[in-house]
């Protein structure tokens, strides 16, 4: 039987991630589609109910649903329930299985393509939605002394922040992200070693994709500045990390590591990471 796989978010006609999935799929003969399902606030609990049929091996998750999806799955893995977001759902024989792979995604891209080693160091994550939890839980779990949470919504910073300290006794601070704050912070002597971008500052087909949250503010050298936005691969925030001179990691990287974690969970197995990065490489080249 032919079986599909999807991903659900809204807007998501920019998403490479049917390219380097299908890539995978390809690579083992599986005879699976890999499918875009943008899907409107209203019609996302439909939308969960047709991947309960026989044919759908499961999909991901992405903005702005990841937490949102949580109340219309049967299941949800102990790491996702923590993080309180999902960005992969598993179809068995109609249940559906909750999991977050962005946190590994994340930190493995962060280590063996940036380099950068989180243990004892600080960091600033700007945004507070679904990435940003999966983010926080693994900076967290890598020992990182300390996080500040930076969010245009300052109850949705001090929601997260409490949520973490209330299960991981995580060391978190919410602060309003705004141009004030964020320059006291980055001129401060012991500014943040690492700064994520987890909001849709920049992105390709987003709200504004020429936007960065740290506007026009200049980050110390010394700072490694990570973007979790792909598309494009050079972002407004990660042309001020060039403009710093500091180092730093496009959102490629933790879009391949999450997406192969989630390939296996549909499928069991493990797909060869070059033919993945090769595939993304090549759609990025077509779209420049």
């Amino acid at each position: 039987m032919n079986t599909k796989v999807g991903i659900i978010g809204y807007p998501i006609r920019h998403s490479i991630s049917p390219i380097f999935q299908q890539a995978a799929f390809n690579h083992f003969n599986l005879e699976t589609s890999y499918e875009i399902w943008e899907t409107t606030s209203q019609q996302l609990p439909e939308r969960l109910s047709y991947s309960r049929n026989d044919d759908v091996l499961g999909f991901n998750v992405t903005i702005p649903y990841k937490e949102q999806v949580l109340h219309l799955l049967d299941d949800i893995t102990p790491e996702a329930l923590i993080i309180g977001a999902v960005n992969t759902v598993a179809n068995v024989n109609g249940f559906l299985r909750g999991y977050n792979t962005d946190t590994t995604g994340f930190i493995r891209a962060l280590k063996e393509k940036g380099d950068f080693e989180p243990k004892g160091k600080t960091a600033l994550v700007l945004g507070a939605g679904g990435s940003a939890r999966a983010v926080c839980f693994g900076l967290h779990n890598s020992g990182v002394t300390s996080i500040i949470i930076a969010n245009r919504t300052l109850n949705r910073a001090i929601e997260l922040a409490d949520h973490f300290q209330n299960h991981l006794q995580a060391n978190i601070v919410p602060i309003l992200l705004t141009p004030k704050e964020l320059n006291k912070l980055l001129s401060a002597p012991n500014s943040p070693d690492l700064i994520v971008n987890c909001t849709s500052l920049g992105m390709t087909g987003g709200p504004n994709p020429l936007g960065s949250p740290l506007g026009d503010i200049e980050p110390s050298q010394s700072t490694f500045l990570a973007d979790l936005v792909y598309n494009p691969i050079e972002t407004p925030f990660l042309q001020m990390a060039t403009k710093s001179h500091a180092r730093s990691l496009g959102g490629i990287p933790m879009l391949i590591y999450q997406g192969a974690e989630a390939f296996h969970i549909w499928t069991g197995k493990t797909p060869p990471l070059e033919i993945l990065f090769s595939a993304v490489r090549t759609a990025m080249d077509d779209l420049s």
